[in-house]
């Protein structure tokens, strides 16, 4: 019964869109680097220029399977996030049964968490929040059970390390979980919780060193892009404030209703005898959202961070209230259960019509003007953009990532209009696509001369402005003595003088996008040329 209501109310949410697309423009982020891998062999966001622009590499690796099999690649992703979506009931019934509940508490909460609409639009939006949902509420019920602590030879113990350390891959938050477990298991039996180390740390450390590879930094660049971008947010506002704007989106829906069975949880897991182990369930809740108070305190997207902490709440929170159900009257016993029950019908489809919202405006701006830029620029281009997914994608254009996920050297000055500038520039970036709200500055400045807008009307009813392309006034370049000399402008600006012809011989090394390199007579731009063994069509 739940694995069945965790495929019809994603199905629900796909039926009001037609299947047309993602949520998110981050979800097309996870598919280009995808289609690279399976298609160049190469973990990278444009062909030739591998990048740590990924936070979650083990979800890219699993969309990679479809470009590899030649499958439809929409239906792959919607298909693996409906299958956990109906793994996540399994393991929140799991989970509750753990904590010390009935079997028949515990077949509720699974049926409630199936038709919780986060979930739901979570399964079919592209992005890795099933797998780290479930590979997070997996850890902490077996926690529970005592299931690595079992056996002699401490294989179980190897294989929860290496479980936490696919949460890790899924997700760098992952490492929060994976300290509490490590430190509940040294208060168990410390040689397993060596033995648990050693199994994350095969994990953590490939990971780690991976990053480093691509980007000096242990972690990927979005993990520091984000903690930029938004680091103004963090030193104004008080942690109380931020930790309630981060958290309260996952209270949105019948779940609300439960916080009185998730307090009645709380008190009986600190009563029980295993209560260092039911800990950890209950700080999952509260240093998840923590942790993104801070360092990224936004509660966009529906409150997408902390969506893994809804079916631990359901977890405790629906046995919880059915126990103090019984200790109220009647009436106010089916009053209280029929309400829950409504408000939980009524976000799913409210949550649907939600859904299509997001699908449709990602549709006419990001996926619209990725197309258009297809169509109406030359190729080569250079793209500076905010954001990349879906231009990434369907563009098949050299891209300058103004976010820092794929061209990190923009995060010390990523909020900074005059230096974005001077960056976009000084890299010969052809056009400037964005929201002008998020860039006012910047989009006023003469050099960039808008030339294409979506006109998008879902954006504007939803209250924000439409994606706008610019076309970048070039600044003149310092004429090279002699007049019949050719020079190549890479990504990253001007480089060296050459001979005639010259071009065409050689590629272009270094640091920029070796994609391209485009050829210039007095200061003129007469051809962008592909390097060969580059395109990427």
């Amino acid at each position: 019964m739940p694995w069945i209501l965790s495929a019809i109310a994603p199905i629900i949410f796909l039926l009001t869109t037609r299947a047309a697309g993602f949520p998110l423009d981050d979800a097309w982020i996870h598919q280009t680097y995808a289609r690279n891998l399976a298609h160049y062999g190469e973990w990278a966001y444009i062909p030739g220029h591998p990048s740590a622009g990924s936070t979650a590499p083990l979800w890219s690796l699993l969309l990679a399977l479809p470009y590899l099999l030649g499958l439809n690649y929409k239906a792959w992703t919607f298909s693996l996030g409906i299958t956990l979506s109906g793994t996540i009931t399994w393991a929140v019934q799991k989970l509750a049964i753990s904590f010390g509940w009935g079997k028949k508490e515990a077949f509720l909460a699974s049926c409630f968490s199936a038709l919780e609409w986060h979930m739901a639009w979570a399964a079919v939006s592209g992005m890795e929040i099933p797998l780290f949902t479930f590979l997070s509420i997996l850890s902490i019920a077996l926690l529970l059970e005592g299931w690595p602590f079992q056996g002699r030879c401490g294989l179980r113990a190897v294989m929860m390390g290496l479980l936490l350390g696919l949460l890790c891959l899924t997700r760098p938050e992952g490492l929060i979980l994976a300290i509490l477990v490590f430190l509940v298991a040294i208060y168990r039996s410390p040689l397993k919780a060596l033995t648990f180390a050693g199994g994350m740390s095969l994990c953590l450390v490939s990971y780690g060193a991976f990053n480093y590879h691509l980007s000096g930094n242990f972690f990927p660049n979005t993990f520091y892009a984000k903690a930029a971008e938004y680091r103004e947010l963090v030193e104004k506002i008080p942690i109380w404030v931020r930790f309630w704007r981060v958290l309260s989106p996952a209270l949105v829906g019948a779940q609300v209703m439960l916080l009185p069975g998730v307090f009645w949880s709380v008190v009986k897991g600190i009563k029980a005898r295993d209560k260092a182990f039911k800990a950890v369930a209950i700080l999952w809740i509260i240093l998840l959202p923590l942790a993104y108070a801070f360092r990224l305190p936004v509660s966009y997207q529906h409150g997408r961070y902390v969506m893994p902490v809804i079916p631990v709440l359901v977890a405790l929170g629906v046995p919880g209230t059915l126990e103090l159900m019984v200790k109220i009257p009647v009436l106010l016993r089916r009053v209280w259960g029929i309400s829950t029950l409504i408000i939980l019908l009524a976000f799913l489809f409210l949550g649907a019509r939600a859904y299509a919202t997001d699908v449709g405006i990602i549709q006419c701006e990001m996926v619209n003007v990725a197309h258009w830029l297809a169509q109406n620029t030359p190729p080569g281009s250079l793209i500076a953009v905010h954001d990349i997914g879906a231009i990434g994608y369907f563009s098949n254009r050299d891209i300058l990532d103004l976010a820092g996920l794929v061209n990190p050297e923009v995060i010390p000055f990523i909020r900074n209009e005059k230096k974005l500038e001077e960056f976009i520039l000084s890299r010969g970036a052809d056009y400037l696509v964005t929201f002008p709200s998020w860039y006012p500055e910047l989009t006023r400045s003469q050099t960039f001369v808008p030339i294409y807008s979506t006109g998008c009307s879902l954006t504007l009813k939803a209250g924000s402005d439409n994606i706008v392309v610019y076309a970048v006034k070039k600044a003149s370049f310092q004429k090279p003595p002699g007049s019949f000399n050719y020079y190549i402008s890479h990504a990253y600006g001007l480089y060296d003088l050459v001979p005639p012809f010259a071009p065409l011989l050689e590629r272009t090394r270094g640091r920029g996008y070796p994609g391209r390199f485009c050829l210039y007579f007095n200061d003129r731009k007469l051809r962008s040329y592909p390097v060969p063994g580059r395109d990427r069509r």
